[in-house]
């Protein structure tokens, strides 16, 4: 067993035991203004395939294997990434992806590693990498739309979560970003509208979405 998976195991169950410990003091609050939806962290995989027999969505398929301890490693940095282990999380998915270079989740939990680290500057360049593999991805496009959306960079964003959709139109969250971008952003109320219409055929009981579509139309009257 090598340094880094000794390590990762170390601090991952130390991690883990402070999140138990802690996590009976902490609130929740609703929020008061629209928010964008995140991914949770993803399994190793790699391709976007449609569903098929007329099912509506898509799968993510791994090409080629990971070796067992690659793998191991793999869970590893998921495990580390979900108790808050950040910097040991990019450790392991580094290792995994100078390894297994044509993966693309070790990049996309990579880049989640240094977003939720408060590093958005480094998780550019493996949210590319996913990108350059998967044309669209809808999962790193979503991710790279906040990253922009944060910098200030809001036609990029918009671009992007639009190539994406039009690969992946089934990808719902996107709709929502999107739409709270057109929203808040860029002042365009009828994108706002119809990105939120398109989210809320998916998500009919969110009520949050449906109240944002009512205040866009009421202004779109204005």
């Amino acid at each position: 067993m090598s340094f880094l998976m000794v390590k990762c195991r170390l601090v991952t169950a130390i991690a883990l035991t402070a999140i138990l410990v802690l996590s009976g003091c902490a609130g929740t609050s609703g929020p008061s203004a629209p928010l964008p939806e995140s991914p949770s962290v993803r399994p190793d995989s790699d391709t976007v395939s449609r569903l098929k027999e007329g099912r509506i969505g898509f799968f993510i398929a791994d090409k080629g294997q990971y070796n067992v301890n690659q793998r191991d490693l793999f869970v590893l940095g998921v495990d580390a990434l979900n108790t808050g282990a950040y910097d040991v999380a990019v450790d392991c998915f580094k290792a995994i992806v100078k390894a297994a270079p044509t993966q693309t989740a070790p990049y996309l939990n990579l880049a989640i590693a240094y977003i939720r680290s408060g590093q958005d500057d480094r998780a550019v360049a493996p949210l590319k990498k996913v990108l350059d593999k998967v044309a669209g991805h809808p999962l790193a496009s979503h991710e790279y739309g906040l990253l922009m959306r944060r910098a200030g960079r809001f036609n990029e964003a918009r671009d992007v979560y639009e190539k994406s959709l039009e690969l992946y139109p089934e990808y719902y969250p996107l709709h929502k970003n999107l739409g709270i971008l057109c929203d808040i952003y860029l002042n365009d109320l009828e994108c706002a509208s119809s990105q939120y219409e398109l989210f809320l055929e998916a998500q009919p009981e969110d009520e949050l979405v449906r109240l944002w579509l009512a205040e866009v139309r009421g202004r779109m009257r204005r």
